[in-house]
């Protein structure tokens, strides 16, 4: 269509309509809003784009919809006249003042069951009138759903009827519609397509509704594969309040035979009569099952068409005629593991080879039934092979990874190109199951990419036509771009942050839709504790659906923002799954590594998934930091220093050094070898000062010598060095004071803490760290280590100077401290008063801290019904989050020791272990070091009564070898610990229910 349509429509429509201005469309329509001079009123004009439509007649076209104009009904949108301009169709609607339900999806995401319902039964409602009167919609889909005055108006009924009828469309396997909701039959182009493909679509359209998304999502040809091979997921595996009935009744409608669905719209809505009655209600079992299924995504599929759907050519995508028909590959080829290419003869086609991993693995994930193993696991696992890769290499690696079969190749220069070759081998045999040679340039990356994938994709293709695949809509056909994102891959995989996300920049700033490129900038930016580029993440959620399935449920699944036990189990669903994967491995391993504890998840949860991970990508140091955090709480002293030591190795600057330094010193302090010299202390704090001037990350870790105290007497004469040569200052110097306050009350030295604590309120460090001193003290005043007074005046001085800023969680702990004090004192006014400000924010964060200030209160006359009161906020937050550390700290420590008199010592691991969590927040960092040791030694207490001999001897020993300077009110504890360990480690008897002579407040 031309500039020019609108004056030819003009004259087509003569003097009965006066087009005023152009509403939108897109792709393969234009609508214009239109004045019907004879009665008044405004009007829609659709016009079809020529493109599409040519040589269709216009006036067949017109007879066509001259049956549809009967259709009057009050939920369709009726047709007013028909024709044609500039070779182009058009046909007049009434001008439906509203907005599209994909409108309101948009705004909304996802609609309540009730509302859903309604819309449902309108949309029936109009089918079941159009069916009887055969006409099918074939385009069911929101855009083609109008909101008017809060009922379901349907637009655009027997468009793609009278497109079918008013040419030869018919006869050259074109099916009509969008495939994110096309029927089986429909996408396959089947010519006996009846009334059911619209049922199947209100499937479609009901999981959508109540999910945010389709039930499949993706390429158009993964989405219609999905459509004709895969069975649809349950709506309540994503939505656990949908009830049985309607879940059921989708489930029917989206079945893959029509026979077996509902046989007409009629019958669907009788059975949605029971919807919100009591029998169609969901059961409590059905809930709970369903809440541990699996995410697909909440993002909405993009609009592909905006006429009565896209026009597909099914012999251009998959070629598929019956519904039994899919496409099939041969056997071993449905996953592949594609090699490096081996440099023969020319060592600088090396690097060539390696690209290829890349490009070729992305272009075939996906396509059909056909998947690859990553690409990045695949370089790592091979780094260190010989070039070319041994056949018997490469089949061992690829059944080492699950694979079915295994691509291997060479690159061999020819004049000014090269020749790639490649055979696919089954694996565990010598079977070939395709061989490809291709010749290029060597930098024309799509060239030799996309011909070596569509000659093997022929060959392994049994039934039907296979794809095409098109690299550009995958990864990048910029080489520069590729080399770019590979060098950013492996900085990463050393940990040199800053150097990876130039790289990763730089590679989609020479190929804009290079979406690979955006999802690593974001996932290491995020990894790194910096806020989110707006611009990038804008991008990336822009581009998805140009990813691979697996990397694109990535991208949607990290946009859920879950609490951490509904993330842990999403990303392990999508591990098991795809468990070649190592990104959704390393998703579901992180927050428990970090968070899980705090949750009620053991860290030990996470072993599992590390141990796959280093299995898959051995040499990747973020691994290896993992498994060293796990290895601090769930191993012995020098299993970890093991882990630190091959993380350090693997790691670059100042992560290497750190990890490191850990592992030295945690190795010297256990054998009693000699400790590391200050000097290396002095070089890592000159590396992460440097750090901390652009990554939040080190501005926690600067002035450590460990991740944790291992010696800190020697840990603070370290410090010292490294303060007095000179090269800290300003406030990355004020935030080492994280560090010697931690090593500080690590030996029972709180007056030394709290007075390092206090050198961070003068800064412009983040609120978190510049409360430590109020943390500290009111911490450290509850448990009886610091005079109350003396906590007392920091809060308040904290208070009067506005430390919390503009932070709202700052400003909700400072709350609770103060109210903390107040109970404390028993001041029941200042208690109240903090009470009140808290349950005056309605957010969930502030309701649970205000919960909790709530029961410490009533501790003080009701400890048991107070107990019981804490440990319901404290389940609440483990299902959804929403806490403050600090008010955490405390309310486990009232519940664990209720539970301990209750002789229940068992369940207090529970509430104990959050302190194993290697937290990397701010103010859940501080108040774990700040609280650690007397954990410890309740821990220790709970484990000895409770019989377990081996746990007890770990907490009590954690605790007595650091803490070597209590305070008088724990030198007690100290003593009895000393005790009690000396007991167990003479004894392997089982120990009676012992009961801790001593107690803290």
């Amino acid at each position: 269509m031309t500039d020019a349509l609108r004056d030819t429509l003009q004259q087509s429509l003569g003097t009965a309509y006066r087009i005023d201005r152009e509403l939108g469309g897109g792709g393969m329509s234009r609508v214009f809003v239109a004045h019907d001079m004879a009665l008044d009123r405004d009007v829609v004009v659709k016009v079809l784009s020529d493109e599409h439509t040519g040589g269709l007649s216009s006036d067949r076209f017109r007879r066509e919809i001259q049956v549809i104009a009967r259709l009057q009904h009050p939920h369709i949108v009726s047709i007013l006249s028909a024709g044609g301009a500039d070779g182009a169709l058009y046909y007049v609607m009434p001008y439906v003042r509203g907005e599209t339900l994909r409108a309101r999806l948009s705004r909304e995401g996802s609609l309540t069951v009730p509302d859903t319902v309604k819309l449902l039964r309108e949309l029936l409602d109009a089918l079941a009138f159009a069916h009887d009167h055969g006409v099918v919609h074939r385009d069911i889909k929101p855009e083609n759903v109008l909101l008017e005055a809060g009922h379901v108006v349907v637009a655009d009924f027997g468009i793609a009827k009278a497109l079918r009828e008013s040419g030869n469309m018919t006869s050259v396997g074109i099916a009509i519609g969008t495939p994110a909701y096309m029927a089986p039959e429909q996408a396959t182009a089947d010519p006996t397509v009846d009334h059911r493909a619209d049922l199947y679509a209100v499937g479609v359209l009901a999981y959508e509704l109540l999910v945010g998304t389709p039930p499949f999502v993706g390429s158009t040809q993964q989405v219609i594969t999905a459509h004709i091979t895969k069975p649809a997921p349950s709506v309540q595996l994503r939505r656990d309040d949908v009830p049985d009935a309607l879940a059921q009744l989708i489930a029917r409608a989206l079945t893959k035979e029509p026979s077996a669905r509902p046989q007409s719209a009629r019958e669907m809505l009788t059975a949605l009569d029971t919807v919100l009655t009591p029998s169609g209600t969901r059961t409590a079992a059905a809930t709970a099952v369903a809440g541990a299924g699996l995410a697909t995504g909440r993002r909405r599929w993009p609009l592909v068409a905006a006429l009565a759907g896209v026009v597909i050519v099914a012999g251009a995508v998959f070629a598929l005629r019956g519904r039994s028909a899919a496409p099939r590959v041969a056997a071993g080829a449905e996953l592949i593991a594609v090699t490096p290419l081996g440099a023969v003869s020319d060592t600088s086609l090396t690097r060539l080879g390696q690209d290829l991993v890349v490009t070729l693995s992305a272009n075939i994930d996906g396509v059909g039934s056909v998947r690859s193993i990553d690409a990045a696991t695949l370089l790592m696992k091979s780094r260190h092979s010989a070039s070319p890769m041994p056949l018997a290499d490469a089949q061992s690696l690829a059944r080492e990874l699950g694979a079915g079969s295994v691509m291997t190749g060479t690159l061999i220069r020819e004049n000014n190109q090269v020749r790639a070759s490649v055979v696919l081998y089954r694996v565990g045999t010598d079977s070939v199951l395709a061989k490809a040679s291709v010749l290029a340039p060597s930098n024309n990356i799509a060239a030799l990419t996309d011909s070596l994938t569509w000659a093997v994709l022929r060959q392994v293709w049994r039934r039907g036509t296979p794809p095409s695949p098109v690299l550009a809509g995958l990864t990048t056909a910029s080489f520069d771009a590729l080399r770019a994102f590979l060098d950013g891959e492996r900085k990463f995989q050393r940990l040199n942050v800053d150097g990876a996300l130039l790289e990763y920049r730089r590679a989609f700033e020479l190929d804009s839709n290079f979406v690979q490129a955006y999802l690593r900038f974001d996932y290491v930016n995020e990894w790194n504790l910096r806020g989110a580029d707006a611009l990038v993440h804008q991008r990336l959620l822009a581009l998805k659906s140009r990813l691979p399935e697996r990397e694109r449920l990535w991208v949607e699944t990290r946009e859920h923002r879950l609490p951490v036990p509904q993330a842990v189990a999403e990303w392990k669903a999508l591990a098991q799954q795809y468990s070649d994967y190592p990104p959704f491995l390393m998703e579901a391993a992180d927050p428990i590594i970090h968070f899980g504890p705090v949750y009620g998840i053991p860290i030990s949860e996470a072993r599992p998934l590390l141990d796959r991970l280093d299995q898959l990508v051995p040499d990747h140091a973020d691994t290896k930091m993992h498994q060293a955090v796990e290895r601090l709480s769930g191993g012995t002293p020098l299993q970890a220093a093991d882990a630190m030591a091959k993380a350090g190795a693997m790691s670059t600057g100042a992560w290497g050094e750190l990890l490191s330094l850990s592992a030295d010193m945690m190795r010297a302090r256990e054998i009693g070898s000699p400790m590391p010299t200050a000097d290396r202390a002095v070089d890592l704090a000159r590396l992460s000062s440097k750090e901390a001037a652009s990554e939040p990350a080190w501005l926690l870790i600067t002035g450590y010598s460990t991740f944790k105290p291992v010696a800190p007497e020697r840990q603070l004469e370290m410090l010292s060095r490294a303060r007095e040569a000179g090269f800290l200052s300003g406030d990355i110097e004020k935030a080492t004071n994280v560090a010697e306050s931690d090593f500080r009350i690590a030996r029972g030295d709180w007056a030394g803490a709290l007075t390092a604590a206090r050198r961070m309120e003068a800064s412009t460090l983040p609120a978190a760290l510049r409360l430590s001193a109020a943390r500290v003290a009111t911490l450290g005043a509850w448990l009886e280590a610091i005079e109350p007074a003396v906590a007392d005046t920091v809060v308040r001085r904290a208070m009067a100077g506005g430390l919390a800023g503009t932070d709202t969680r700052s400003r909700v702990e400072l709350r609770f401290l103060d109210g903390l004090v107040g109970t404390i004192f028993g001041d029941e006014p200042r208690v109240r008063s903090a009470i009140r400000l808290l349950f005056a924010d309605s957010a969930l964060l502030s309701q649970h801290t205000g919960r909790t200030l709530s029961g410490l209160w009533l501790a003080r006359i009701a400890p048991d019904v107070a107990a019981d009161s804490l440990r319901a906020v404290t389940e609440d937050v483990m299902q959804r989050g929403a806490y403050i550390m600090a008010a955490e700290a405390v309310g486990r420590f009232v519940i664990t020791r209720a539970l301990r008199k209750r002789g229940d010592a068992a369940a207090v691991e529970r509430y104990l272990m959050w302190t194993d969590g290697g937290m990397n927040t701010p103010a859940e960092w501080t108040t774990l070091r700040t609280v650690l040791p007397i954990v410890q030694f309740e821990r220790g207490s709970a484990f000895d009564a409770a019989g377990n001999r081996e746990a007890a001897i770990i907490q009590y020993r954690r605790f007595v070898e650091l803490y070597d300077q209590p305070p008088p009110a724990h030198r007690a504890m100290v003593e009895e610990a000393k005790e009690r360990l000396a007991v167990l480690e003479k004894s392997d008897a089982p120990r009676t229910q012992a009961v801790p002579k001593r107690r803290t407040r």
